[in-house]
C-alpha cells in the first residue's frame, strides 16, 4: 500500500475517489489516500475532528443485497474489537465501510520483523482465539481474516475491514478457496482465516499437535476444517476448562441458560437439580443439618465429625441408589417401567429422571418408543448452552411423548422455543403434512440458527421458501437432522426443475450428503427421475459407462453436476471422457487436469478443441483419442490407425490437425489425419484454410491449396504468400499452378572475380 495526497493520483484514481463522495459523511475531509495494487484500489482518509480513518468502498450491487450487507456489517457494533461504520446513501448502490486509521497492520510489522513470529506471541494468539469465539457466539462473520486485517493498537488485537474483503471479491493465497466473488462467507471461512493468521503469529514454532490443527484449519473443504472448539483445546492446553460436574455417578449435567424466572439472588441458576431437592424439602433440611454438623466438627473434634461422615454417606448412597434405579427401568426395555421414569421426568418434575433420560439418548442409545433423534438434534453443541429450562423440559417431553403423551399437555407453543428445538420437532413431520404451528412460522426461525444450519436456511430463503412449514423447509430440516430417503429429497427439490433453481437447491444439500454415499445415489437418482435439464446432466452418467461412471459415487457425481471435479482424482479416462460432458465449465476444467498430468504445454490447443462446443466426436472417439495421443510418440502407431477406424467426424478432425500444428512434419497423427480428411468431405472457413496452408505436415498444406479459391480475394493472398514461404519444390509447383504463375527460377551461383 503507497500513502499519496489526492493532488498526485492520476485521472483514473481521481475517478475511483469521486465514488466515495456520496458516501463520506459530512464534515469529513479527505487528506490522503492509500493504493492498492490495481488501480482501481484507492482508500482516502478522511480526518473528523482529531480522528482519522480510512475507508473501503463496495463493489456496486442490487439494491436490496447492498441494504442486507450493509445491515449484516452494523452488526459487529456490538464488538470493541472490530471498530467500524457503515454508510449508505439513497439510490447509490454501494455501501461505505469506514474504521479507524493504523500505522500498521500485523502483516506489516511482521514484514518488517518489528513483530517475530513465536510463542512470545501467547498474547496475541489468544486475543484472536477469543474474537473468533466472540463472532461466533455473535452469528457475525469476518470473512477474510489474515494478517493484513489484524493490528496491535495500545497492545490490543484489533480486527479490520469485517466483511469487505469478502463482498469485494479478494483474491490472494490468505482468501479461504470456497470464497469465490459473489458468494457469502461462513465461519468455516473464518476458521481458515483463523489458521492462515495463528500460522503467521507462532511461525514454526508451536507443538507438532498445535501445527497439525493449523494444517487443518487451512484445508480447502470448509467441511473438513476443524470445529472452533477443538482449535481452542489444541492451543489452550493448559486451562481448557474444568470438565463438568455430574450430579450421579457416569451423568452429564444439563446446561441450561439463564431464563427470566430463573432467581436472581446470587444463587447458581441455570443446572440440574441434585437427588436431594428432587426429594423435596425434607432432604434439603438434612444437608442443612450436615452443613451445622460440620462446623460443629471443626470446634468439637472427632466426634461430630463421625457423626457428619455417616449422616452425608447415608445422603449419598440414597441419591445413587435412587439414579441406579431410574436407569435400570430406563434401559429395561420394559415400556411400563420406561413410562414411570417418564412421567417423574415431565409432570413429577424429577431431575434425576431427567438426566437419565438425556444422558441415555445423548451417549447414542435409542431407547424403543422415543424420538431420539429429537433430541440429539435439539440438544447440538451449537446451541445446547442457550437452551433455557423450558427449551429442555420441552425437548424431554417429545423425546418421550410416545410412551407418556400426558407430558405434551403443558407443552409451550412451538413459537416460544428455541429455533434449534423447533429444528428438531420440524425434522420429525412429514414435509407435506406438518404442524399448523409450523406454518406459521417465518424461516427466518431458522436463519438465526448458527451455521451450517443458518446458512443452509438462508439460502432457501433466498429462493423465495418463506414459511418454515413449506415442505422444502420441512425436507431441510429432516435431511440435516440426519434424516435420508427419496420422499425428503423430493420435497426439498420440489417439482419446479428450472435450472437455476434445481441448481441453487443441490449447491445448499450436497454440503449435507456429500460424506454419505447412500444418501448421495439417493438423491443422484431423485433428480434423474425428475428430469428436467440437471436432471439430463445427472443422466448423462447411465448413457454409456466407458470411463467407468458405475463404480462412481454419488457425492462425485453431484460434484460434477454442480459444474466441478470431485476432490478425489480421476483417471485419465474419466477426464477424457468429461471433455463431452453437458457442462462447460466440467469440460474445461477436465482439460487442464488432462494436460497437467498426462500432455506436454503445447498441447492446450487440442485439449480445448476436444473440450469446446466444436467437438463432433462421439465419448468412445474421445477418449480413444485422448489414449493414443497421451503415450509416448514411438507407441502411438498402432493406435492412432484403428482411431481413424472409428470413423470419426471429418470437420473436427481438421479442428485437431489444426490444434496440432506445433508438431513437426514425422507427427504420425498429422499424417494421418491429413490422409483421412483427404478421402473424406469436410468444410472449412478462410481462417482455417491459412492455418492448414502454414502446417509442418506438407500433406495438410497439400489440402489447403487444393481448397483455397483463387477468385476469392482473401484466398488468393493467403496463395501468394505461400510463394514465399514453401520450402517444397512440388508444393510451390502447385500454389503457381493454382495462381497460373510461372515458378521463379531458381537464381545462378554468381561467380566471384579475383
Amino acid at each position: 500500500m503507497r500513502l499519496l495526497s489526492p493532488d498526485e493520483l492520476s485521472d483514473e484514481q481521481r475517478a475511483c475517489l469521486e465514488l466515495y463522495k456520496p458516501l463520506i459523511p459530512e464534515g469529513a475531509v479527505c487528506v490522503n489516500v492509500m493504493l492498492g495494487a490495481e488501480a482501481w484500489d484507492v482508500r482516502p482518509l478522511v480526518l473528523e475532528g482529531k480522528q482519522v480513518s480510512i475507508c473501503r468502498i463496495s463493489r456496486e450491487m442490487p439494491e436490496a443485497e447492498c441494504k442486507a450487507q450493509a445491515a449484516e456489517l452494523e452488526g459487529f457494533s456490538v464488538v470493541d474489537f472490530c471498530p467500524s461504520q457503515v454508510f449508505r446513501a439513497p439510490g447509490v448502490k454501494s455501501f461505505l465501510l469506514k474504521r479507524p486509521y493504523v500505522a500498521a497492520t500485523l502483516k506489516d510489522q511482521l514484514d518488517s520483523g518489528e513483530v517475530k513470529p513465536g510463542a512470545h506471541n501467547e498474547s496475541l494468539l489468544q486475543q484472536l482465539l477469543a474474537h473468533v469465539r466472540e463472532l461466533k457466539t455473535c452469528s457475525l462473520i469476518h470473512g477474510h481474516l489474515c494478517p493484513g486485517n489484524l493490528a496491535i493498537v495500545d497492545g490490543a488485537l484489533c480486527l479490520l475491514d469485517p466483511l469487505i474483503g469478502a463482498v469485494n471479491g479478494t483474491d490472494g493465497k490468505t482468501v479461504a478457496p470456497e470464497l469465490s466473488p459473489g458468494s457469502e462467507p461462513s465461519h468455516a471461512t473464518d476458521l481458515f482465516g483463523l489458521g492462515v493468521s495463528i500460522n503467521a503469529i507462532l511461525g514454526s514454532t508451536g507443538s507438532p499437535e498445535q501445527q497439525q490443527m493449523v494444517k487443518r484449519l487451512m484445508l480447502p473443504s470448509p467441511r473438513q476444517r476443524p470445529a472452533l472448539e477443538d482449535v481452542e483445546a489444541v492451543f489452550r492446553a493448559g486451562n481448557a476448562g474444568s470438565s463438568q460436574a455430574s450430579s450421579g455417578a457416569g451423568g452429564r449435567m444439563i446446561k441450561r441458560a439463564p431464563s427470566p424466572s430463573d432467581r436472581k439472588d446470587g444463587g447458581r441458576v441455570g443446572t440440574a437439580q441434585t437427588p436431594g431437592q428432587a426429594q423435596g424439602g425434607s432432604r434439603s433440611k438434612l444437608i442443612t443439618l450436615v452443613a451445622v454438623l460440620l462446623a460443629l466438627a471443626v470446634v468439637a473434634g472427632s466426634r461430630i465429625s463421625g457423626i457428619y461422615e455417616t449422616v452425608l454417606g447415608t445422603l449419598l448412597t440414597s441419591g445413587s441408589e435412587r439414579r441406579a434405579e431410574l436407569e435400570s427401568k430406563w434401559k429395561s426395555g420394559d415400556a411400563e417401567k420406561m413410562r414411570a421414569v417418564a412421567r417423574d421426568a415431565t409432570v413429577g418434575g424429577d431431575a434425576v429422571a431427567e438426566e437419565v433420560i438425556v444422558d441415555s439418548v445423548m451417549n447414542g442409545e435409542n431407547p424403543p418408543s422415543t424420538t431420539a433423534r429429537l433430541m440429539r438434534v435439539a440438544l447440538n453443541d451449537l446451541w445446547r448452552d442457550d437452551l433455557s429450562d423450558k427449551d429442555i423440559d420441552a425437548v424431554v417431553r417429545l423425546t418421550v411423548a410416545p410412551l407418556f403423551k400426558e407430558g405434551l399437555d403443558t407443552l409451550p407453543p412451538l413459537s416460544a422455543l428455541h429455533p434449534g428445538v423447533i429444528l428438531a420437532v420440524a425434522g420429525e413431520m412429514p414435509p407435506g403434512d406438518p404442524a399448523p404451528q409450523l406454518k406459521l412460522l417465518p424461516i427466518a426461525t431458522f436463519v438465526k440458527l448458527p451455521d451450517p444450519f443458518g446458512s443452509a436456511f438462508k439460502q432457501l430463503s433466498e429462493l423465495g421458501v418463506s414459511s418454515a412449514g413449506a415442505p422444502e423447509s420441512v425436507a431441510l430440516a429432516a435431511i440435516m437432522s440426519g434424516l435420508t430417503g427419496p420422499r425428503l429429497f423430493d420435497a426439498f427439490m420440489g417439482p419446479d426443475t428450472a435450472p437455476k433453481v434445481a441448481v441453487a437447491k443441490l449447491s445448499i444439500i450436497y454440503p449435507i450428503v456429500q460424506g454419505n454415499d447412500g444418501a448421495a445415489a439417493q438423491l443422484v437418482a431423485s433428480i434423474r427421475d425428475k428430469g428436467g435439464e440437471l436432471g439430463q446432466v445427472l443422466g448423462w452418467f447411465d448413457i454409456e459407462d466407458l470411463a467407468q461412471w458405475s463404480k462412481m459415487s454419488g457425492a462425485q457425481k453431484l460434484a460434477l453436476a454442480l459444474n466441478r471435479l470431485p476432490e478425489t482424482a480421476l483417471t485419465q479416462s474419466q477426464y477424457a471422457d468429461l471433455m463431452t460432458f453437458p457442462l462447460p465449465g466440467v469440460r474445461e476444467q477436465a482439460a487442464l487436469e488432462l494436460k497437467k498430468k498426462y500432455f506436454r504445454d503445447g498441447d492446450g490447443n487440442l485439449l480445448l478443441t476436444l473440450s469446446g462446443a466444436g467437438n463432433r466426436l462421439s465419448r468412445e472417439q474421445t477418449i480413444a483419442l485422448v489414449s493414443a495421443l497421451a503415450l509416448e510418440p514411438a507407441k502411438r502407431a498402432p493406435f492412432i490407425s484403428a482411431w481413424f477406424g472409428l470413423k470419426p467426424a471429418p470437420d473436427t478432425v481438421l479442428l485437431v490437425l489444426l490444434a496440432r500444428g506445433g508438431y513437426d512434419s514425422t507427427d504420425t497423427f498429422n499424417l494421418e489425419a491429413a490422409r483421412y480428411l483427404r478421402r473424406h468431405q469436410w468444410s472449412a472457413t478462410t481462417d482455417m484454410l491459412q492455418l492448414l496452408a502454414q502446417h509442418p505436415e506438407p500433406l495438410a498444406r497439400t489440402l489447403a491449396y487444393t481448397k483455397l479459391d483463387p477468385k476469392d480475394d482473401a484466398q488468393k493472398k493467403i496463395l501468394q504468400d505461400r510463394i514465399s514461404a514453401e520450402k517444397d519444390k512440388g508444393l510451390l509447383k502447385m500454389v503457381m499452378g493454382r495462381l497460373s504463375v510461372d515458378t521463379p527460377a531458381t537464381p545462378a551461383p554468381s561467380s566471384a572475380t579475383p
